[in-house]
């Protein structure tokens, strides 16, 4: 079902519309086949929506593989959805030590992120 889906959304002409129900069956495929749904959500133009149809891909793909996980997260090129990514992996990770180490990943990409600052404390 999924896949007619895909075939269905391949045919929207409104690249915008295709990218955003692109990523929601990503969400859903991640959950059967994170290879493929990592595959599909590459397919999608928008650096935003394929970010964020990534992320769906590295927390299902942590429950069994970190490392994994990691290298796609890596590669999501928005810094702010990489970050999300890496949040992502330190929230499913089993292992205490690997949770730790993305969340301090997802630390230091928000901090290379344009426009970010550090609050003042007055």
């Amino acid at each position: 079902m999924i896949r007619e889906a895909l075939r269905a959304a391949s045919e929207l002409q409104q690249p915008h519309q295709r990218n955003f129900v692109v990523r929601m069956l990503v969400h859903l495929l991640s959950a059967v086949d994170p290879s493929e749904a990592a595959s599909v959500a590459r397919s999608i133009t928008d650096p935003l929506q394929q970010g964020i149809a990534l992320t769906y891909v590295v927390a299902e793909t942590t429950k069994e593989d970190v490392d994994k996980a990691i290298s796609i997260a890596e590669k999501v090129s928005d810094p702010y959805v990489r970050a999300i990514g890496f949040a992502e992996i330190g929230r499913v990770a089993r292992s205490r030590h690997r949770s730790l180490k993305a969340f301090d990943q997802a630390v230091e990409t928000a901090k290379g992120i344009d426009g970010a600052s550090s609050r003042r404390q007055r």
